[in-house]
């Protein structure tokens, strides 16, 4: 005994110094990579910290190996995986660790007028093209902060704006209870709350990920992790993690089907109860997520789920009629929640419906057949430059591979899988709108048609996720019928070594939000609101930066039409149809007459200098891309340029004064 505790102690301690060792020389070779794939976006000091730390963690893992066997290794890190995600999310958090690409503000505003430390990515690259991200959603969230998390929010659009529809915040209502990923912004803060929100949505999707197909493989952990992988690196949840609640969706829509599974399992009270409580959550919160595009896909390969679960654990254990009180309670719940977010968010539903975008959007689907194939093309998705990141990422379902093999083990079986049928039926239905369309009736008794072809392609590839996750974990088993049985331990490793390369580097790996509040413009504009508030216009992107000082600022992203605003311009409504949408506007001044230019999803503004008073604007933020004013004083007006640093000007209008 005593020589094997000597030998474990030498191997440790070895283990400690070649992780250390290969950390340093991974920290240069990791600058390299990030200089050859994303230019000079990385700093050229290679000897990050941070960068060091976590490789260090990642091969000390590794070299425990050598230390501990492998079987006991993986079996101490399963059985404590809860208190592992518990210290790591802890980590993250306190260490304000994120993948928000909001370090693109710190070259689009004032650049190199400060040098802030740690402004870039530990890992990666910020991303340009993620404006939903960085300059809708986050700015938004950063916002909340000066309302106290309020339903109501005016300093977005300059306008009291609902924010627990269309772009989900952080609100503290009894809502939150079934939002824990907004939780960190209400307890701790915007740095500690972005870092809960990034991290927590991750952890959350590949325990539960993993939990979810320990029950789709009968316990078989190998599949279970590659599945964990294949969902939580999917190209199409790191390309789209950050809005639309999308990692919401897939986390409670999941965590349902476990919820249920376990709750006819169980027979303990207190455990039934608890399994209750997080079904009855996880429904609110996916009816909470109010994107149709992603709900109405993804509900039909949860309502297979749902019923697998249902009919395979029926019988796990003791049935009773008291369990109706159970079922009782969770409808209460998720009635309750529910009815009190309707009510409160009602009339902003209702605007959102009317709007000409993206309200009286719909979409009898077809042409998206060709994105079913895009697992290839997505390898080489973050490392270049493409206008089709989003829409052409997808999961690495590898369609049709695994329909091929559900086939032949449903033949060999006799049709014995009864959850296979019900996926195969799902991904059949969910392709053929992607790639044909429906008619109009089906579209709409399918609810389909509030979705586009693109999102359900996506869902549909990640249905064929679970279809090949289900289908090779059946035939690699022990007890698989003579013929069909698949002996290569290889595929799992495969698998997530694939999606690594795929979906890993699509995000930063940042800390902290120093690029924003600690740029001269952040403070000036806190300083000015501080000493005479007032609502602002900002240069395009400016408006979405404005709001996370706290300024009220009219052209931040309008995710819902300001209509008695715009009114005031165009009481005829002649224009209705530019503005009355979810639009990022663009403001240019003029000395005549005020103008609206729609297009898709922006809202081109020619804003006349006499209409400034009647908007009730205080401030004018320009950069140097904007020029100068048309004017410095007009009829009843003037501006006053107060402040100019790095390229940004503030002035100050006063009207009759």
């Amino acid at each position: 005994m005593k020589n094997i505790l000597g030998n474990r102690l030498v191997r440790a301690a070895l283990a400690v110094i070649l992780a250390g060792v290969f950390a340093y020389g991974g920290n240069i070779v990791c600058k390299a990579l990030m200089h050859r794939f994303w230019g000079d976006s990385v700093l050229a000091e290679p000897n990050n910290v941070e960068r060091i730390g976590l490789l260090f963690v990642v091969f000390l893992f590794l070299f425990l190996h050598f230390v501990i066997p492998p079987r006991e290794l993986y079996a101490r890190v399963y059985r404590f995986r809860f208190l592992l995600a518990a210290v790591l999310f802890v980590c993250f958090v306190l260490l304000e660790v994120h993948g928000s690409s909001i370090g693109v503000w710190n070259s689009w505003v004032q650049p190199g007028i400060t040098v802030i430390p740690d402004a870039e990515p530990i890992f990666g690259t910020v991303r340009t093209e993620r404006t939903d991200e960085f300059i809708v959603y986050t700015p938004l969230a950063f916002s909340q902060a000066f309302t106290g998390y309020a339903e109501v929010n005016s300093i977005a659009e300059a306008w009291p704006t609902n924010m627990l529809t269309v772009y989900n915040q952080p609100v503290a209502d009894v809502t939150l209870l079934a939002k824990p990923f907004y939780w960190g912004y209400v307890l701790f803060g915007t740095a500690k709350g972005l870092a809960w929100f990034w991290c927590g949505r991750f952890i959350a999707l590949f325990l539960v990920t993993f939990e979810m197909f320990m029950l789709l493989t009968k316990g078989r952990k190998a599949w279970a992790v590659a599945a964990a992988f294949l969902i939580s690196f999917a190209p199409a949840v790191q390309w789209w993690y950050a809005i639309n609640f999308f990692v919401e969706m897939l986390v409670f829509g999941q965590l349902a089907v476990i919820a249920c599974a376990y709750f006819l399992r169980e027979s303990v009270v207190w455990k039934k109860l608890a399994w209750t409580v997080a079904f009855a959550l996880s429904a609110c919160a996916y009816i909470f997520a109010l994107y149709p595009a992603w709900m109405v896909p993804l509900a039909y390969l949860f309502a297979a789920l749902f019923l697998w679960a249902l009919a395979a654990n029926f019988r796990a254990g003791p049935r009773s009629r008291k369990e109706w009180l159970y079922v009782l309670l969770a409808a209460a719940i998720v009635l309750a929640l529910v009815l009190y977010w309707y009510h409160v968010s009602k009339d902003a539903i209702a605007l959102t419906q009317n709007t000409v975008y993206p309200g009286q959007r719909r979409s009898l689907g077809g042409g998206e057949g060709k994105n079913l194939f895009n697992y290839f093309m997505n390898l080489r998705l973050p490392y270049i430059v493409t206008d089709n990141y989003s829409g052409g990422a997808v999961f690495p379902g590898f369609f049709p591979v695994g329909e091929i093999l559900a086939a032949i083990l449903l033949v060999k079986t006799r049709a014995k899988d009864k959850l296979l049928i019900g996926l195969l039926a799902v991904n059949a239905f969910l392709i053929c709108y992607a790639a044909a369309g429906f008619p109009e009736w089906l579209a709409k008794a399918s609810l389909l048609i509030y979705s586009h072809a693109w999102a359900t392609a996506i869902v549909s590839t990640c249905v064929s996720v679970f279809i090949l996750i289900r289908a090779l974990s059946q035939l690699s088993s022990s007890d698989t019928i003579r013929g069909v049985g698949l002996r290569a331990r290889v595929i799992p490793a495969a698998l997530i070594v694939f999606v690594l390369i795929s979906g890993a580097s699509v995000n930063p790996f940042a800390r902290g939000i120093e690029v924003v509040t600690e740029k001269p413009l952040y403070k000036e504009v806190q300083a000015l609101q501080a000493e005479d508030p007032g609502t602002w216009i900002g240069t395009w992107p400016l408006g979405n930066y404005l709001i996370m000082a706290g300024a009220p600022t009219i052209n931040s992203t309008n995710i819902l039409p300001a209509l008695g605003r715009w009114e005031i311009l165009d009481p005829a409504h002649e224009h209705m149809d530019a503005y009355n949408r979810y639009a990022h506007l663009y403001i240019g001044y003029n000395n005549e007459e005020t103008t609206f230019e729609e297009g898709g999803e922006i809202l081109g503004i020619e804003l006349a200098m006499k209409d400034l008073e009647k908007l009730g604007v205080r401030y004018l933020c320009l950069n140097e891309s904007q020029g100068e004013l048309p004017a410095m004083e007009w009829d009843g007006g003037r501006a006053e340029k107060i402040y100019e640093e790095g390229g940004v000007r503030i002035f100050r209008i006063s009207y009759g004064e």
